[in-house]
């Protein structure tokens, strides 16, 4: 039989060095004659260490998920990857009968379906005389569905499922912590996703995976949840239950920017912190809380909260605007240690709305904005005067103990309120739900560079083209949020809008921060006096939005687009975004 052709073929031999001698097969001349006086040619045509070895052999591979079936599992390896090319040579029978040398990937194309790996080999053929050979093994994946993605495929084939719920008139945690679950990848079991009005349903196909998922919302948010079982079929004979498991996750009813009246206990706890309190962050099994006019601050943990529960006094969707029309930087008490990003101030502050009244008084209050508030500028609050006090804990001496009328929340930039009152107009006007649709979804971008992933879910229906357009604010409003907090945008992933190039982003971005340095320069305290009734809105919108840039996004936070994120061959999204910034540059 003809041996397959082998390339960097050597032979060592163990006799010594002597005279050059004859191939007694072909007559070459032998520089290091071996016992078998024989060139390495002839031997290498004789003898084939390769047989028995297979060339060619199947493995497979399941379309649904990308994992590789090794004996009775399915395992998970990267293109190119040391775990594949060692899960290959496992494949390849006969290798025990030789010694393998090197092992490595030939480059094929990704469509192609077939895998190959270069092997070299080395075999004793005579007494001390040892071949080497290199062959090329072909692999042929072949499409089966693993048994998960199988299930996925019909209905009603999931065995456990998470219900995660927040209590609240928004979404806006929903959406943060779909964020959260993308960037760490735990969706990767997830069978099907089903969204409802105050949360989504996530269905597993196993309860290990569905018990994993719930301890990494566990650890995301403060969260509690209760566990059930339902009996499906048993099986007498061989003494076999089937059960469908569900967990019923509830998060906080409580969120970033919610106005809170704590507990006697609890604030005597937090070293007499409120009662009256701004929750600053939602972030691992916990929520902070600070007291605006001492910068008292606390940890609210999971546990302690639902040992004694309070709900929020107001929600974002109550924040009224506020013009600031002085601000005196006040020193904090030595005993307390202001958060990061923080600084106690004295505020003259007067509703918006109330400019041009005869009866409208400023207010002063102190706030925790002192680092970043100026005159002239706008914040959001609530009114303390004007809030329902429905709560249990809430009553006539808790609202006496409150030292400010006014609880400022944030800055309000004034590229947000353009994008409100682009809508409170488009509202006005009644136009056409097509026209208004779209004019409000160019509003909406703003011209951003970025955009949010998604996770792929059987959405709701709504009933109501309110409720829908709610959803969208609420969306809007944590595009916002990421834009604003540097912190919160480290815990999601942000990409890179398609068609817009990293050197015309960099551009965009440069262009932004110059004309917010002019704007600066230039911008006046008598400027803030605004009317919300303007005779030239489309004007004034475009003056405002000269007088302060887009937000700080750098480009380097910015991931590749999500159109470019696929694996081709051994490169992924990594290489594509290089390829990108070179044709850029």
């Amino acid at each position: 039989m003809a041996a397959p052709a082998a390339s960097g073929s050597t032979m060592e031999d163990g006799a010594q060095e002597g005279d050059n001698g004859l191939c007694c097969s072909c007559g070459v001349v032998v520089e290091h004659p071996n016992n078998a006086n024989m060139c390495v040619n002839c031997i290498r045509a004789q003898v084939d260490i390769t047989e028995g070895i297979p060339k060619q052999l199947s493995i497979q591979w399941c379309k649904g998920c990308g994992r590789f079936l090794h004996t009775t599992t399915w395992v998970h390896c990267e293109p190119e990857s040391r775990e594949l090319l060692a899960l290959l040579v496992r494949k390849v029978r006969g290798l025990n009968r030789v010694k393998l040398v090197d092992a490595g990937f030939v480059w094929t194309e990704p469509h192609s379906r077939r895998l190959k790996i270069k092997l070299t080999i080395q075999r004793e053929v005579f007494t001390a005389t040892i071949l080497q050979q290199v062959f090329i093994v072909e692999f042929i994946m072949q499409n089966q569905f693993c048994e998960l993605c199988h299930r996925s495929q019909t209905a009603h084939t999931w065995s456990a499922s998470v219900q995660l719920r927040q209590h609240v008139g928004h979404k806006r945690t929903i959406y943060w912590l779909e964020q959260v679950i993308l960037k760490a990848n735990a969706h990767r079991n997830v069978l099907s996703i089903k969204e409802f009005a105050d949360g989504l349903d996530f269905y597993f196909g196993t309860s290990s995976h569905a018990k994993k998922f719930v301890e990494f919302l566990q650890a995301a948010c403060p969260i509690r949840f209760r566990t059930a079982k339902k009996l499906i079929s048993k099986d007498d004979r061989s003494n076999t239950y089937n059960f469908k498991y569900s967990w019923s996750v509830e998060v906080v009813p409580v969120c970033r920017e919610d106005l809170v009246c704590l507990p006697p206990r609890l604030c005597s706890s937090m070293g007499q912190c409120g009662p009256i309190c701004l929750c600053s962050k939602v972030s691992g099994g916990m929520f902070h809380v600070v007291d605006t006019a001492t910068l008292r601050h606390g940890e609210v943990h999971a546990n302690v909260f639902w040992s004694t529960p309070f709900r929020a006094l107001c929600t974002s969707r109550q924040l009224e605007e506020y013009t600031v029309l002085d601000v005196t930087p006040v020193a904090a008490s030595a005993m307390v240690t202001a958060p990061k990003g923080m600084a106690l101030c004295e505020v003259q502050v007067m509703r918006t709305s109330d400019f041009g009244r005869s009866n409208a008084e400023p207010a002063v209050v102190m706030c925790h904005l002192g680092n970043i508030l100026k005159p002239g500028d706008t914040a959001l609050g609530y009114s303390i005067q004007h809030i329902n006090w429905n709560d249990d804990e809430a009553d006539d001496t808790t609202k006496a103990q409150c030292p400010n009328d006014v609880v400022l929340v944030r800055k309000c930039y004034r590229r947000h309120r353009n994008r409100g009152r682009k809508a409170r107009q488009q509202k006005q006007q009644k136009q056409q739900k097509q026209q208004q649709a779209s004019e409000a979804a160019a509003a909406r971008e703003g011209g951003r560079i970025w955009e949010l992933q998604r996770l792929a879910r059987d959405e709701i229906e709504y009933h109501h083209k309110q409720d829908e357009e709610q959803a969208e604010e609420d969306f809007e409003a944590l595009m916002q949020s990421l834009e604003e907090d540097p912190e919160l945008r480290s815990t999601v992933n942000m990409y890179r809008k398609a068609g817009v190039p990293v050197a015309a982003a960099a551009a965009a971005v440069r262009d932004a921060r110059a004309a917010s340095a002019a704007a600066a320069a230039s911008a006046a305290p008598a400027d803030a006096a605004m009317s919300d009734e303007d005779e030239d809105g489309e004007d004034d919108e475009e003056e405002e939005e000269e007088e302060e840039a887009p937000f700080d996004v750098k480009v380097d936070e910015l991931l590749a687009p999500l159109e470019q994120l696929t694996v081709h061959g051994g490169g992924g999204a990594d290489e594509e975004d290089e390829e990108d910034e070179e044709g850029d540059a």
